[in-house]
């Protein structure tokens, strides 16, 4: 990677949320795609602009000469706010200020102060971060490297479960430089006719094996990757083997069957004597075990399959690469959660969640306790402690935070309220 110091972050981005009132097809619309020429057609409809381009919307007379009445009145709102609120000119400009001050508030956890955004849902107990400009290079690296390098859609969502004002363009920014995912090979995905989505109902209705020959690559007597994905969560196992033999991969499957339970419907793209001989193995080692084979080779499964397996050999590599390894019989287990903490494309949650209903930990690491009090704990009753002095600061400086709070709302107001 390349050092933080030299990494340059884009512009602010702001997102204008009268796009909404405008009509994609109307005059003032196109007039605003010719205007910004260099901008895509994502970007205008959605409304993100730099703030030298809002600006420049703003100064344009020809726009309103272009916009219907219903445009107009939203156009007309949206100025109003900004010389009102920005511009310090509205009577109640004050009262703007405070209901922005009254989204953030601080939170001490051990030596640390972190600011924290309130979430619009009051029934909600979590809450996200607020990261400092010196923490997002940090924030992203951790983040990426825990999915194990995965994409872009995936990297903005792993963030966003902890921080709230990390935009997707400095996610984006940053994986562009990283070097493993420029290593990766790229894949091309199977043309095929796609009649209908093969549909499961429930967790255990349908899973899928695969296997990954590792032969030009061995790890001691390891040759192959057993995958076995659970197509309703997308939860997947990944196992060494040392053959493709039906009696190994059976005893591998009833180990995943025993923990997870066993599925309706057993499919393999290797086709279905493979997935006989494999239940009829099963069926000695559990006689009450009942499986049905899937249909073979379907096109919309072989493709998901072909694409999960070139996902694994390509965070499994980064694996060996980072650790300066050939053990890739235990990285596979570090891609197996990898692979089941991103979010998925389709579910659009990370299978882990799906199949247990929860977000994964990481211990404390997953939690509001800062990364410099860990070197303290160390037992059950170090973290008792922890937790125990924390609630008494709290309460001890309750009264003292309340108070700072308005005085420090009072200065924002007054800092504010001085002409720009």
């Amino acid at each position: 990677m390349v050092n933080d110091q030299k990494v340059l972050f884009p512009p602010l981005h702001i997102k204008l949320g009268v796009m909404k009132q405008f009509d994609k097809e109307s005059a003032a619309f196109k007039y605003l795609q010719d205007f910004f020429h260099k901008l895509s057609q994502a970007k205008v409809k959605s409304g993100i602009f730099i703030v030298p381009q809002v600006r420049k919307i703003m100064e344009c007379s020809e726009l309103l000469q272009k916009l219907t009445e219903k445009e107009k009145k939203a156009w007309e709102g949206f100025i109003a706010v900004v010389h009102g609120f920005l511009g310090n000119k509205a009577d109640n400009y004050m009262e703007l200020v405070e209901a922005l001050v009254k989204k953030l508030c601080k939170v001490s956890v051990g030596n640390a102060d972190r600011l924290i955004r309130k979430r619009k849902d009051t029934s909600e107990h979590e809450f996200k971060f607020v990261a400092c400009v010196e923490e997002v290079f940090g924030i992203i690296k951790t983040a990426h490297e825990a999915i194990g390098h995965g994409g872009g859609k995936k990297t903005i969502a792993e963030v966003r479960k902890k921080w709230s004002n990390i935009t997707q363009e400095v996610c984006y920014l940053y994986i562009s430089f990283c070097e493993h995912c420029h290593q990766k090979k790229a894949r091309k995905t199977p043309k095929g006719l796609v009649v209908k989505p093969v549909r499961s109902h429930d967790i255990h209705s349908r899973c899928q094996i695969d296997l990954i020959n590792f032969q030009t690559l061995p790890d001691g007597n390891f040759k192959y990757i057993m995958t076995y994905v659970n197509h309703f969560s997308k939860f997947c196992v990944l196992r060494p083997l040392t053959s493709k033999r039906a009696e190994e991969v059976a005893a591998n499957l009833l180990d995943i069957f025993l923990t997870f339970g066993a599925p309706a419907i057993l499919h393999s793209d290797n086709g279905r004597e493979f997935v006989n001989a494999i239940i009829t193995e099963l069926s000695m080692l559990w006689p009450e075990l009942k499986l049905v084979t899937g249909r073979p080779r379907h096109p919309q499964s072989q493709g998901a399959v072909e694409r999960l397996n070139g996902v694994i050999q390509d965070k499994l590599t980064i694996w060996m690469r980072e650790n300066n390894s050939k053990k890739w019989s235990v990285g596979l287990k570090f891609v197996q959660w990898q692979v089941n903490i991103s979010q998925h494309e389709t579910t659009g949650h990370s299978p882990f969640k799906v199949t247990f209903g929860l977000d994964p930990q990481v211990g404390l690491a997953s939690s509001i306790v800062p990364s410099t009090a860990f070197c303290n704990i160390f037992t059950e009753e170090d973290l008792e402690s922890f937790l125990e002095a924390e609630t008494e600061a709290e309460a001890e400086t309750g009264a003292e935070a309340e108070a700072a709070t308005g005085a420090e709302a009072e200065e924002v107001l007054t800092s504010y309220g001085q002409d720009v």
